[in-house]
Formats: structure tokens, sequence, C-alpha cells
């Protein structure tokens, strides 16, 4: 198929190097209050003590994280509800810069300790990174279906100009008054960010759903919460005592039937970003890569390949980093990254970050080998000139290899030719005899019809005396009866000798050799398989000729144009995807039956999910891409 030339347009949401700067610093802030929460130092005893099994500084540092982050998820929810009620008040069109953001408030200029609570807006940013689950599921739960018509995205700009947003706080106070703003803050300087108080990772705001439940909102301990959400434990109301099963069920049901049970949804998005700012995973590579954000190379044509070679192909292709970035930017404004996606590529493509190791080894190979193939350059260095002559020599060697399987079915069919000349020379005489028999019908009908016709004059001549038997005619009369049957015998004769010629050209015809079709479909039978071997033949040679191209292309090497290899990122990663479920984040071990499971299964609610592009990423048709 022949491919399309690259028309697609730029859009804002990737190609403005602003919007870029801003998002890598948001990254910045957020692998910051990860860290923080990994290794709180002093403040560790503000989180909730680890569960049994649990030990070492490695697995309670993630397990600090694992609270802050299913903290984070229920918040979060609180903020899109607050965001439906201020859209209902206000309506879809209001600004944007005037809509309530997620709880955020950094002034570097201050000297107090600043309220911050960057923890929510990642799970609103990892929520965002998926665009197409973001609005499944804003359609599951009626309440956010508004969020989408009012075109939600993530505001980049204002959460790294802003120094406070007093608003935003006393809006959240008027309308949770008992749940806490804030429960991470960051130290004046802004080098370190701390859990605020001793067990602010409750829930808080819970309201049962049971219909006995006289009280009306309680707080549920984290550590009663995560055993839960990673399905070990029951839960327990506090008030009525209503055991809530902790069986596995898929994330629709659950964000269904969560706002009945406890008041609230639950996504399940807490682990999603563990994948995304895991050690040397995505977002550690390009901040490596981003020490000053201001100088950032523009990477605005590399991404629009990318989603060229999308709407030309239809297999997995993985992303580099720079692609990443700017994919990752692009789907922070979901409707708009939908709308292009459908009317520039297509269709939709998802960017799935959880597929199968060997599915997305396979997908870095294909990308690398289509992107050679597209632009005429190697996908991981393209500035690289001894690459690119090696990459037209491959493409010249495979069209010799195309050009020599032509060849050898033009020398079949030029061997076979004779098969078909004889079949058509055949068919010709067939065909040539056939017509005559039909002519000769033709003219036996004719003459009949002629004999007819003399029979019918001879008897519209009537006789001038008629006495019994006899006849008697006058001399014209007589004249013209003898001229029409002399006519009449001669057509006659004409007619059988007509009749004869017919019977001569079949006999003839039934003794002429058919034409050979049996052998012809046998010809055209191995021609087939033929094709099927050299194109087989071919395809493993030319594959043979761009792996041993590939194999001499450093992907892993950090650069903007590399990829990250699915063993990097968070720990366990490997051996989720073996499994088919995803484990990143996870305590690490596994801990006695009554301690929180190693994973980001969710029990109570179903498989672990998250729309965070971790690992690198992987897209397209996935795609989707």
């Amino acid at each position: 198929m022949e491919l399309s030339p690259v028309t697609l347009p730029l859009s804002p949401e990737f190609s403005s190097r602003k919007r870029v700067k801003d998002h890598l610093t948001i990254m910045r802030k957020f692998k910051r209050i990860l860290e923080d929460a990994e290794n709180p130092g002093r403040d560790a005893d503000r989180y909730p003590p680890p569960p049994p099994g649990v030990s070492g500084q490695e697995q309670e540092g993630k397990w600090r994280v694992q609270c802050l982050l299913m903290s984070a998820e229920v918040r979060y929810a609180r903020y899109l509800d607050m965001l439906v009620r201020w859209i209902a008040y206000y309506g879809e069109k209001a600004p944007k810069d005037q809509w309530p953001l997620p709880p955020w408030c950094d002034n570097p200029n201050s000297r107090a300790v600043i309220p911050h609570l960057g923890h929510r807006a990642i799970i609103f940013y990892g929520h965002l990174l998926s665009p197409f689950k973001f609005h499944s599921d804003a359609m599951i739960d009626s309440n956010y279906g508004t969020l989408w018509l009012a075109e939600i995205e993530f505001p980049l700009a204002r959460m790294c100009a802003i120094n406070t947003d007093d608003a935003s706080q006393r809006l959240w106070m008027r309308w949770y008054p008992n749940i806490p703003y804030q429960i991470v803050e960051f130290t004046p300087a802004g080098d370190h960010a701390y859990i605020t108080a001793e067990n602010a990772t409750d829930i808080h705001g819970y309201r049962c759903g049971s219909k006995h439940c006289k009280k009306k909102t309680h707080v549920i301990r984290m550590t009663e919460w995560s055993k839960y959400r990673v399905g070990r434990a029951r839960l327990i109301c506090p008030g009525c005592k209503t055991t809530f099963s902790n069986r596995e069920t898929n994330r629709e049901t659950l964000l269904q039937s969560s706002r009945a049970m406890f008041g609230f949804p639950v996504f399940d998005l807490w682990n999603s970003p563990q994948r995304q700012f895991g050690k040397q995973g995505l977002v550690d590579r390009i901040l490596a890569l981003t020490p000053v954000p201001g100088l950032i190379p523009d990477h605005t044509s590399r991404y629009i390949k990318f989603l060229q070679l999308m709407k030309d192909v239809k297999c997995t292709l993985v992303p580099t980093l720079d692609i990443d970035l700017l994919w990752h930017t692009h789907q922070l404004s979901p409707l708009a990254y939908g709308k292009y996606c459908k009317t520039q590529v297509g269709r939709h493509i998802d960017h799935v970050d959880t597929i199968c190791t060997m599915t997305r080894s396979t997908g870095e190979d294909d990308t690398a080998r289509l992107w050679a193939k597209r632009y005429g350059e190697s996908y991981f260095d393209p500035e690289s000139r001894v690459k690119k002559a090696e990459i037209e020599q491959c493409k010249a060697t495979c069209n010799q290899k195309r050009e020599a399987m032509v060849a050898k079915l033009t020398a079949y069919d030029d061997s076979h030719q004779y098969i078909k000349r004889e079949i058509d020379e055949k068919t010709e005489r067939l065909a040539t005899m056939q017509a005559s028999i039909r002519d000769t019908h033709a003219a036996v009908s004719a003459l009949n019809a002629a004999v007819a016709n003399v029979a019918t004059a001879k008897e519209s001549v009537k006789p001038t005396l008629r006495l019994l038997e006899l006849r008697y005619y006058r001399r014209s009369q007589k004249e013209r009866l003898r001229k029409l049957e002399d006519k009449r015998r001669s057509l006659v004769e004409e007619s059988i000798h007509k009749r004869r010629e017919v019977e001569s050209l079949e006999h003839e015809m039934a003794r002429e050799p058919r034409p050979d079709y049996m052998g012809w479909v046998e010809v055209h039978k191995a021609r087939r398989l033929l094709v099927k071997r050299l194109v087989l033949e071919v395809a493993l040679e030319t594959d043979a000729i761009w792996k041993e191209q590939l194999n001499q292309e450093e992907r892993y090497d950090g650069s903007w144009c590399s990829i990250v290899p699915s063993e990097a990122g968070v720990e366990g990663e490997e051996e989720g995807e073996e499994e088919g479920t995803m484990e990143e984040g996870a305590v690490g071990v596994d801990p006695d039956p009554g301690a929180l499971a190693p994973g980001g299964g969710c029990g109570g609610g179903g498989s672990s999910g998250g729309g965070c592009g971790g690992g690198g990423g992987c897209g397209g048709g996935c795609g989707g891409g």
C-alpha cells in the first residue's frame, strides 16, 4: 500500500513550547512528591504503619507511596464532584482560567510553609493520560458527563504559574468541611514535600451505602482501605458494621457501584503514577534530559511523523522519549486529542502502557523498521548520515530481493505460456466451429421457412374448374405452379445439404480435442504456491536484512530518541506483564494473608488500571495505537 505524505497539521495542544515546558515542570514536582513520600525522613511516623510482612526501607517506601496515592484516588473523585457542581453553576462555557484547580498552591517567594496537594493532581494527570478511559469513566458515572462536554483538560500553565489559589480552597472547605484540603506540604524552598499530620491519608467523608447506617459520614483508616482495595480483606463500615465484599470485579462494575457503597466513585487509578514515575522509567529519563526545562529541543516534527505512521499502518508502535513527551502533552487535553485523532488520523489512538513484554519488543522492531522505510532515517538516531546510508542500502537490497522474486514469477509464466497458447488455439477453433454450426443451423431454418412459404404460395393458386378429385388450371396458372414447385425442390435440396453440413461439423467438433483447462488450473495452483513461497522467502530475507540493521541501533541509550526498556521502571513489571496483571507499585513481597497484597490488584474493584504512559509507553492501535 502506498503511504500518504506527511500532511498532518500542528495543534497547540502539543506544538506549544511553553506547554511542553510547563508539562516538564509538573512532572518534576510530581516526582518530588512521590520521592519524598518514599523517603520522608523524620515524618515517616505520620503515615500508617506498614502491614505485617512489609519490612525494609524499599518496601516501606512503596507502602507509603501506595497510601498517599490511594488517598489521592478518593480525594480526586471529590475534586471532580466539585468541578461538576462548579460547571453546573457557571456553565460549560465558563473560561478555563476560572475553573477550580486541583489543590496545588506554591509560592516560591514565601518563607512560610506552603500548602501543597499535588498528590491529587497526580491522579488527575494520570487519568487524562488515558483520554478514552477518562471518557468511558465519565460516561459510566453519569455525574461526570458534563466534564467531557465542557472540554476538561489538565491546567498545565495555571498549575505552574499560580502562587496561591484561595478561591479553590474556600470552595473545597464549603462543600467538604470535614475533609482536609491538603495533606502534603512543601518546604519553603520547595525542595522537599512532607505529609502534614498523622493519619492524614485516611479516607474522610465515607458515606455507608447501607440503609441501616444512621451516621452521616465516617473515617476509614488507610490500613483497612488498602487491604480492601487490593483484595485481601473485606471492608467493614465503622458505624453499622456492614461488610462489603472484596471479591474481584471489573473496573466498570466497581465504578458503577462504588458511589452507592461509599458515597464516592472509585476510579482504580492509584497505581498508574507508580508505573510512570518509577525508577529509571519514562519520567526519570525525560527529566534527566531536561536539567534546564527551558532548553528543550523541538520534537514536534517527529511526533507528527509518528502520528502519520499510525495513520498508515495498523500495528502496535512504540514511541521514543521525545515522541512520548509530546504524546502525553497532547493527551492532557483529552477532547482535543480525540478530535485530532478522529479527523486527522482517522481513528482513535489510545496510549497503552500495559502490554506484554513480547508484544512490546515486537512493536519496537516494527516501529523502527517502518520508520526507516517510511522516512529513510534511523528511528533512534535520525541525524546520523551513516545510518541513513545504511538504511538506503537496506532498501536497495530489499528492492533487489523483490525484483528477483518478480523475475522468477515472470520466468515461470513464460515457461508455461505454451499451455495458455494451446488452450487459446483450441478454444478459438472450437469457437469457430460452434459459430459455423450456428450459422448453418440458421441457414437450415431459413430454408425451411422458405419451403413453407412456397407451399403456401402454391396453395393460393385456385383451380379454374374442380370436378370431384380433378383440378383444371389455366395455362398461366400451370406455369406458375410449375415454377413454384421447381423452387420448392431447389430449397428442399439445399436444406438437405445444409443439414448434412451441420452433421459433418458436429461430428468434426466432437473429434476436436478439448482445451486442457485442468492443466491450466494446476499451473495456476502451482503459481500460487510459488508466489507464497517466494513472498515468504523475500519476507524472511528482508526481515533479516532489517533485523541486522536494527541490531546495530542503540535504542536504550537514554537519549531523546531512545525508549525505556521493558525491564526498567517499577520493580516487578515484567512479572506482572507475564501474568497478564499489573503489579507495579506493589509492596514487592507477599506478606501474610492479613496484610496488604503486593500489586495493583483491586479487591472489590477488579483489575488495576490507570492510563499513565509509563515504561516508555506503547500505542496504536492498539490503536491505537
